[in-house]
């Protein structure tokens, strides 16, 4: 909380007196990502497309309408995204969508690259008044490479998203 001085004056006693005091109030810069999904994509099976999963996610910035949002991967694949299962990676893809530029619109998101959005959404702290989730996360295993000739398996990873104000 600011500080602030005390400005408030007293009156005298009269016929009239005159007091005054100053109004202070701080608001503070929030924003909160809420409301995720863990991603569980479907068995792979070698020639039958690519395996994509997708997880709601509510944002909220009370104080403007950009943001700047980082994913990071706890398995730490550089700029890229992988599952692991001990030493054997598969590679997926990550992306972004703000519900305020459509149905379809995803941007990739990259562990080396801070993406800003620019139409933030949400008018609550949990989506719940607004009518739900402002944005959504897709996750996508391509159909090619990364997962054949890997060993049978449940491969995973952890994704951490960290929202900034940008005013």
């Amino acid at each position: 909380m600011a500080a602030s001085a005390q400005a408030a004056t007293q009156g005298i006693a009269g016929v009239t007196s005159t007091g005054t005091l100053v109004v202070t109030m701080d608001v503070l810069e929030e924003v909160k990502v809420s409301n995720l999904a863990d991603v569980v994509l479907a068995q792979y099976v070698p020639g039958g497309g690519d395996v994509i999963g997708t997880s709601g996610a509510c944002i909220y910035y009370n104080n403007a309408n950009q943001y700047d949002i980082t994913a990071t991967s706890a398995n730490s694949a550089g700029p890229g995204y992988q599952m692991n299962l001990g030493a054997n990676n598969i590679v997926y893809g990550l992306e972004y969508q703000n519900d305020t530029l459509g149905a379809g619109a995803y941007s990739a998101l990259n562990e080396t690259v801070t993406y800003t959005v620019t139409t933030a959404t949400g008018t609550d702290d949990d989506c719940v008044t607004a009518g739900g989730d402002t944005s959504d996360i897709r996750v996508t295993v391509t159909d090619t490479g990364a997962p054949l000739g890997v060993p049978n398996g449940t491969y995973t990873d952890t994704i951490t998203f960290v929202i900034v104000p940008n005013p």
